[in-house]
């Protein structure tokens, strides 16, 4: 009954939307971008919308790191806010510190992005499988300072 589609940070139907105002979409992860959107899409739109056969959730974490140095912290934060660009300018300065990591050698010359340990994804999903207050939603999930159910209540 209960379904987590994990899709991505930035996903739209036209390709890569780091804000609500970009107006530039391209960029080597659009087509990917795109499907993502696509799925969600017709996940919230789809015979299954509404009814009580699924219980779903649309996880969208950022760029996944793996990092055997630094394991997951079990420590994220969760936005209703999609853009990266958009995210990025909501968050405090701790949440800052904990999502933000320089990455060089980006497609768009931006080597800050908001990050997430694959750790840190895998209890994010495992949370939402009793976060009741999150099913119908698509939520943006980084690197934070809150506990998973911490974060997830705040949804």
């Amino acid at each position: 009954k209960r379904f987590i589609l994990l899709s991505g940070i930035n996903s739209d139907p036209l390709g890569t939307r780091r804000s609500i105002n970009s107006t530039d979409l391209t960029g080597p992860l659009s087509a990917w971008h795109r499907l993502k959107a696509h799925s969600e899409t017709y996940l919230k739109e789809s015979h299954l919308h509404g009814s009580k056969v699924l219980d779903w959730t649309i996880l969208c974490p950022g760029r996944l790191v793996d990092d055997p140095d630094t394991p997951g912290t079990g420590k994220i934060k969760c936005s209703l806010i999609h853009g990266e660009d958009d995210l990025k300018e909501s968050l405090t300065d701790s949440e800052r510190l904990a999502a933000v990591k320089e990455l060089p050698g980006s497609h768009d010359g931006k080597s800050e992005r908001l990050c997430i340990s694959r750790d840190n994804t895998a209890a994010a999903i495992v949370g939402l499988l009793d976060a009741e207050n999150t099913v119908g939603k698509s939520i943006t999930v980084v690197d934070g300072i809150l506990s998973v159910q911490e974060a997830l209540s705040q949804i």
